[in-house]
């Protein structure tokens, strides 16, 4: 099939164009990035800064939880109590990055609907031969694929300061963790796509953007799970986890997909908007 034809992608270049034309998607994306690139940056800074004594009061670790969080982090015994405690404040930061492709895409797809329903610039793309399928993947991917991205480059960006930052030992058993690089590539992409048929779907009932979004945040509190279990010790990412966790957000996006086409209701789009 001719990719210029194909239906999906032509809605994915006009969200595209109207994201680009959006100062509020443009600065939300470029925000969301800095900020969750800086933030790591400087716990690190801080950490090389402050004194062990400090770091362990601040962070309430005793010498018995640094033990008990070691048999979970092997690749920081050895090392000394300053740096031992920055790798876990590290690893345990390291959860925010799969933040971005959920809350800026989730942005975007709240005022993707509920924007052009109150511009009524919707109404006349749903009147044309496209299913609602279509309609609803070309703009999932075009949310999702600016999350994404953003998400590996907020990465890619936080490891060119780590490098000077960190230990070696941090920065390749932790930074560069095989099963965290593969969660990066997989469930990015996957948790990105749910927050966006999450979005899609709330915002084609509601009729208020705040309110869509308020609802579809709820979407983070997965990801903050995570981070507060790997802060803890008590989850530790691992390929067959990792795998898991992308076969079951994929089920979860089939899902969410069947469940927005069913909800769309774009005859009730088109009668009830005026």
């Amino acid at each position: 099939m001719n990719l210029t034809l194909n239906p999906i992608w032509i809605v994915m270049q006009k969200e595209a164009a109207t994201s680009l034309r959006s100062r509020m998607a443009v600065a939300t994306l470029v925000i969301t990035t800095l900020v969750f690139t800086l933030l790591p940056i400087g716990l690190i800074v801080a950490t090389n800064l402050l004194p062990a004594a400090a770091l362990t009061k601040q962070n309430g670790l005793s010498d018995a939880n640094l033990q008990s969080l070691l048999a979970v982090y092997p690749a920081l015994v050895g090392l000394p109590k300053t740096q031992v405690i920055q790798g876990l404040l590290v690893s345990g930061m390291q959860p925010l990055f799969l933040l971005i492709p959920l809350l800026t895409p989730l942005t975007l797809a709240v005022y993707s609907i509920i924007g052009e329903k109150q511009t009524r610039s919707l109404e006349a793309l749903l009147a044309t031969p496209i299913t609602t399928r279509d309609l609803l993947l070309g703009k999932c991917l075009a949310a999702a694929l600016p999350g994404v991205i953003a998400a590996w480059v907020s990465y890619a960006l936080f490891l060119l300061a780590a490098v000077a930052l960190v230990p070696p030992a941090i920065f390749t058993q932790l930074l560069l963790q095989p099963a965290w690089l593969l969660a990066l590539a997989l469930v990015v992409p996957a948790a990105a796509a749910a927050a966006v048929l999450v979005g899609l779907i709330v915002s084609a009932r509601a009729s208020d953007p705040q309110a869509a979004q308020q609802l579809g945040s709820l979407i983070v509190l997965p990801v903050i799970g995570l981070l507060l279990g790997q802060v803890t010790g008590v989850v530790r990412l691992s390929i067959p986890i990792t795998l898991l966790a992308v076969a079951l957000i994929l089920a979860a996006d089939a899902g969410l997909l069947l469940a927005a086409v069913r909800l769309f209701g774009r005859e009730t789009i088109l009668t009830r908007w005026k």
